[in-house]
């Protein structure tokens, strides 16, 4: 019996045997890159544990990562600034120009 390549989406989990329509998304150093797979889905790179390829069905799901990258980013820099506005003493009364 022979393999059949296939792909199964990373955000619905729908197996996708035909890759004409699915999307491969890396994120590493705060960056997104999303590109149409061409190909077979690229199986030696998917094993990997360090590596941050992501496979998607379609558009709606490749948009759906794309949107939980940027809230995530979104908080963390909110959460950064928060931390920064305390350990320099923000909440320490403002001197006001007379």
């Amino acid at each position: 019996m022979p393999l059949v390549p296939h792909i199964v989406c990373d955000n619905c989990q729908v197996v996708e045997i035909l890759t004409k329509h699915c999307y491969a998304v890396t994120i590493e150093s705060n960056r997104f890159s999303v590109k149409p797979l061409a190909l077979t889905a690229g199986w030696e790179t998917k094993c990997l544990p360090d590596s941050s390829l992501q496979y998607f069905c379609g558009r709606s799901c490749a948009v759906e990562a794309l949107t939980r990258w940027m809230n995530k980013l979104y908080d963390e820099t909110l959460q950064f600034a928060a931390e920064n506005t305390h350990s320099n003493g923000a909440d320490s009364p403002r001197k006001t120009r007379g």
